[in-house]
């Protein structure tokens, strides 16, 4: 898939020489899942649900936010300085992306805590019983569909 960087899967197709058929699905894939909330909510949910289950996955996962964390730090930080040429605008572009980042994450733990005393509440007076896998399963959903659909 496409690289946030300018990176674009048609420069890696054409160097490991997949069909013009294997291309045009990849894209259509990534279009369907820039417009459809509901593909994006399932790929989310399969994500988590993989890393639960798999400390490599889960590894795999987590490097990849924390690299795009910093790469999302560091071209803020690009953008300022070439625009302003001033290593203290560049500075503060950085600081401001942080920020932005730490709001993501308190909004995340509000989700986090809805869905956790939702599903508790909803398992309660509906009387449901459900296992540690079922409820991880339903919860991971619950937390994607709101993170999908909330206002940021």
């Amino acid at each position: 898939m496409g690289s946030r960087r300018g990176g674009d899967f048609s420069k890696f197709a054409a160097s490991a020489g997949p069909s013009r058929a294997t291309t045009a699905k990849i894209r259509e894939i990534q279009t369907a899942l820039k417009e459809n909330k509901a593909a994006r909510i399932v790929v989310a949910t399969g994500i988590d649900l993989l890393a639960a289950s798999s400390p490599p996955i889960a590894t795999l996962v987590a490097t990849y936010r924390v690299s795009k964390a910093a790469y999302d730090i560091a071209n803020e930080a690009n953008k300022a300085y070439q625009k302003t040429g001033d290593p203290n605008a560049a500075a503060v572009a950085a600081g401001k992306q942080v920020v932005k980042m730490a709001i993501g994450e308190a909004r995340g733990e509000v989700i986090n805590n809805m869905v956790d005393i939702g599903w508790t509440t909803i398992k309660t007076s509906a009387g449901l019983s459900t296992d540690d896998a079922q409820d991880r399963i339903l919860t991971t959903a619950l937390r994607n569909t709101l993170d999908e659909v909330l206002p940021q």
